[in-house]
């Protein structure tokens, strides 16, 4: 098999290499800090290039769809959830 290369897209990955030994702790936290950097630079050209007016739009829609009582409604425990 071969070497495919040491790129962690997901922190859980870094994790998993640090928990079977397969990286240090140094690289790991190393790989964490730039997966993190990563996606705030990321976020950040995302809202960069769109448009202001389209930013407002999805912003309306999804409190259009989703309103404050449902997302704390999604979050609280099923029914089936307490009956053990």
């Amino acid at each position: 098999m071969r070497h495919v290369g040491d790129a962690h897209l997901n922190p859980v990955v870094s994790v998993a290499m640090l928990m079977t030994r397969r990286a240090s702790v140094i690289r790991c936290l190393l790989f964490i800090a730039a997966q993190f950097l990563g996606a705030i630079i990321g976020a950040g050209l995302a809202v960069a290039v769109t448009p202001s007016e389209l930013r407002a739009g999805m912003q309306a829609q999804i409190h259009d769809i989703i309103s404050p009582e449902q997302n704390a409604s999604m979050l609280k425990c099923p029914p089936q959830c307490g009956s053990h």
